[in-house]
């Protein structure tokens, strides 16, 4: 029995008035000075609901372990009492009829939510307790959100692009958001509504184009049909991502940033599992009627990346965010998220990946004058403040600009901040009351201008939206958890009002993928390193095109990467076949034959693929690469030189022949080569040890030390300069200091290749034995033949040291290993006669 009336107890919510006596003792106890350790987590103080919201879970922490027992009660200015509950949880939810009065009584004046935590086997003793204000708007919100639902982690949403939903969710409403389109074959990103809810437009990797584009009417039903669909690759003839387009107010005109590069990184961590946001990129315009491209005049400044563009609701004005272009010559990237210098692009990459290199975006403001443009202005207060400014929305009335802010890049930062400023620049931006611990983004504007969603990791890794109430004078409350419109194990991303009634709109219909490419869904996956579902993909485009060169090539490269270079070097082969004047296809078939050893065979592409293009530098120079590996060095010099008459700037190219003319003893011919690639970069300092490495070769030390010693001052997290230092100092007698470099340099090794690692120990372990500390030179032999198990000059070292400390048995092992390694090896012949004359 007293098990029945404490579960009775737990649902039971009346008013006060008729409360029994133990609900009168814990509403007198609530009423003192309240100790802390509760801490509300739905909803926040001060925040605001709209009319329409439906009853709330009320939930909150209690670091006081011993509590068992929830005391929770409303209190409203209008009520006779409040209204209560006890619960064994932490968290409670109001039925519709309380809820509902509660909404009633707390449009004048705040309602307070009062939460004791206590002992069960100490009913009469408060371990913890809390209060919050909420209050309820005269503003509706009017409006569904369109969002998408993004399994994680990113890498396995590229890979399995069909299980993204694309949702619409009622805020007035307990039920679960309505999935307008699921099972999509290809990924749709961007999207946008105009104002008046009457168009759609939406980023679709359709059809092999990731610069597909989707402008639709909106209807209860929108139909993806082919016909439906632009690509703004017509506009600049090159692949592109077509990054963050918005679609005009008046639906007219659509802007998009075009001659891109992005970072487009996966991470392991789920939470943020992806980088990425633009590091170059102009600013074009698509007229929707005409069917026209031009670039913006003011915002197509190549020097600059200009992106995440969005429009005034006059239709004057577009805001956008501009930094500091990374150049291609810079980055190693082709368009889009291509690549035709893996090394530098990965060099920038991981500079981006370990937040050693800064990118800062500032808020922008261009008249569009039908396409006409002006002169770009930097927004007070969202520009060259020393941070990244991005999103800025504009609210429907013109008044309001909320803009994010984060240390730096843009899109996903744990950092990012929402601010609101006035648009006329009569008051510096303020940080909005909405805002969470973890990352605040993605925010968009209810027709009506009251209220803001945005996109919050508050409540863990799978993003969750928040609405937020925002007044005439631009003062936004605390948000509140739209927990209705939560997906389970799904990140909730790009929410955006629509201005049609929820039940208008009901269903995304894909028409179009019988004919969709998987050449971009696989392209997707191959790039996060998923292979073998990637070849499922350029299957699938197989069976629908049995001639699609494009899907012949992609499964080749594919299988290249696992392996399967027999396969790999059909379907490359076919992919010519089928597609003969495509030079990338040829230098994918040169990469597969150099895997087999073809050398020749790969030189004959690279010479077929430079006939197509013959004016292309990339050629001249991969070809020259695999002339270097077939040790035909002459005619290695001659494509770098043809790929320096070809583009002149870019310094790689002059560090390869210096390179090369270094090897061959042409130190005068390399000096000028690197002198060439340091005045193109002079903070390089790759080039600048090379520089040194070259002054060394020809005997001067004083030159050579110079460099090494700039290049450590230029980044002192370099390995090489320290390794060349130490082998100055070793010949120059410095022995304790050349150790010293011989250690900085292995803390700051980071090639993937470990062969220069296990040289690093050997010459480490080599100066040890110049002063006769045998043991620690053989650790770093040991290490050295542990990075590198074939180094015959670690194993005849390591006998010598073995010789010195009596251990012959070990010492002649090592030299008859090193001998079968390499059977005319003086060296180990003579140590292993050291040993004889020892023993006798």
């Amino acid at each position: 029995m007293k098990n029945l009336i404490l579960c009775l107890m737990l649902v039971l919510i009346v008013s006060c008035n008729s409360l029994d006596k133990k609900k009168e003792k814990y509403l007198e106890l609530s009423k003192v000075e309240l100790p802390g350790s509760i801490t509300f987590s739905n909803p926040f103080d001060g925040a605001v609901f709209p009319p329409e919201f439906p009853s709330p879970t009320i939930m909150w922490d209690d670091d006081k372990s011993i509590n068992t027992h929830w005391f929770v009660s409303i209190k409203t200015s209008q009520s006779e009492g409040e209204y209560c509950s006890f619960v064994d949880k932490r968290e409670w939810k109001p039925d519709v009829l309380t809820w509902d009065k509660i909404k009633q009584e707390s449009k004048e004046n705040p309602a307070t939510i009062t939460v004791i935590g206590f002992d069960e086997k100490n009913k009469n003793t408060i371990n913890s307790g809390a209060k919050i204000q909420i209050s309820v708007s005269a503003d509706s919100v009017g409006a569904p959100v369109f969002y998408r639902a993004v399994p994680l982690p990113f890498s396995f949403a590229t890979s399995h692009l069909d299980s993204i939903k694309y949702m619409l969710g009622d805020i007035s409403s307990e039920e679960q958001p309505k999935i307008l389109l699921e099972n999509l074959p290809v990924c749709g990103n961007c999207h946008s509504f105009s104002p008046d809810g009457k168009r759609f437009a939406m980023d679709v990797d359709a059809f092999g184009d990731k610069g597909s584009y989707l402008v639709s009417e909106v209807e209860k039903e929108v139909t993806m049909s082919p016909e439906s669909f632009i690509t703004w690759s017509d506009f600049q003839e090159k692949s592109t991502m077509a990054l963050l387009s918005q679609i005009s107010p008046n639906g007219k005109y659509v802007v998009s940033t075009l001659d891109d590069n992005e970072i487009f990184e996966s991470r392991d961590e789920l939470e943020y599992s992806q980088l990425f946001f633009p590091i170059k990129g102009i600013l074009t315009v698509y007229d929707v009627d005409k069917k026209t491209y031009s670039s913006l005049p003011g915002a197509s400044d190549t020097m600059y990346v200009q992106s995440n563009p969005n429009w005034s609701p006059d239709n004057k004005s577009i805001y956008f965010a501009k930094g500091r272009a990374v150049q291609r010559k810079q980055s190693g990237m082709t368009y889009g998220t291509g690549v035709y210098d893996i090394n530098k692009f990965q060099a920038m990459r991981d500079s981006f990946l370990t937040a050693k290199k800064k990118f800062k975006f500032d808020v922008m403001k261009i008249l569009f004058n039908e396409g006409k443009g002006g002169k770009a202005i930097p927004v007070k207060g969202a520009s060259e403040n020393n941070k990244s400014n991005y999103f800025s929305k504009i609210s429907p009335d013109g008044k309001w600009m909320v803009f994010c802010q984060a240390e730096n890049y843009m899109l996903l930062q744990p950092d990012s901040k929402l601010y609101i400023m006035p648009t006329d620049g009569s008051e510096e931006p303020r940080l909005m009351n909405c805002n969470t611990s973890n990352m605040n983004s993605w925010h968009s504007w209810s027709p009506n201008g009251r209220w803001l969603v945005f996109s919050s990791k508050i409540k863990g890794a799978y993003t969750q939206l928040m609405l937020a109430h925002v007044d005439e004078n631009g003062i936004g409350s605390p948000p509140v958890w739209l927990e209705n419109l939560r997906v389970d194990n799904r990140a909730a991303n790009i929410p955006e009002f629509v201005n049609v009634d929820f039940n208008d709109f009901n269903k995304i219909i894909d028409d179009f993928s019988d004919v969709a490419d998987y050449n971009v869904r696989g392209t997707s996956k191959a790039q996060f390193g998923d292979f073998k579902n990637a070849i499922i993909d350029f299957n699938k485009a197989l069976q629908i095109n049995k001639n699609d060169h494009q899907a012949y090539a992609n499964r080749g490269k594919a299988k290249d990467e696992l392996g399967d270079l027999t396969g790999a070097l059909e379907d490359l082969s076919k992919a010519i076949e089928l597609n003969p004047e495509e030079s990338g296809y040829y230098i994918h078939r040169s990469n597969t034959k150099v895997k087999m050893r073809n050398l020749q065979g790969a030189i004959d592409d690279c010479s077929k693929a430079i006939k197509i293009k013959p004016k292309d530098a990339t050629l001249y120079a991969h070809r020259a690469g695999i002339y270097k590996m077939d040790s035909k060095f002459d005619k290695s010099i001659e494509d770098f030189s043809m790929a320096i008459k070809l583009d002149p700037d870019y310094s790689l190219y002059y560090l390869h022949r210096a390179q090369l003319f270094n090897d061959q003893k042409k130190t005068d011919s390399a000096n000028k080569d690197i002198n060439k690639a340091i005045s193109l970069e002079p903070k390089n300092v790759k080039y600048i040890t090379l520089k040194g490495i070259i002054a060394k070769n020809r005997g001067d030390n004083k030159e050579a030390i110079e460099c090494f010693k700039k290049a450590i001052k230029v980044n002192a997290t370099y390995y090489e300069p320290y390794s060349e230092l130490a082998i100055i100092n070793e010949e120059m007698g410095e022995l304790e200091e050349s150790i010293s470099n011989f250690e900085k340099a292995i803390e700051h090794y980071d090639k993937e290749s470990k062969k220069d690692l296990a040289l690093i120990y050997n010459n480490k372990g080599t100066v040890y034995g110049k002063l006769k500390d045998y043991g620690n030179a053989i650790n770093n032999f040991n290490q050295a033949l542990n990075y590198w198990p074939n180094s015959v000059d670690a194993y005849s070292n390591r006998a010598f040291a073995n010789l010195n400390l009596g251990r012959y048995q070990d010492a002649e092992l090592d030299c008859n290993t090193a001998l079968q390694i390499e059977p005319g090896m003086k060296k180990a012949k003579i140590i292993k006669e050291m040993i004889r004359k020892e023993q006798k």
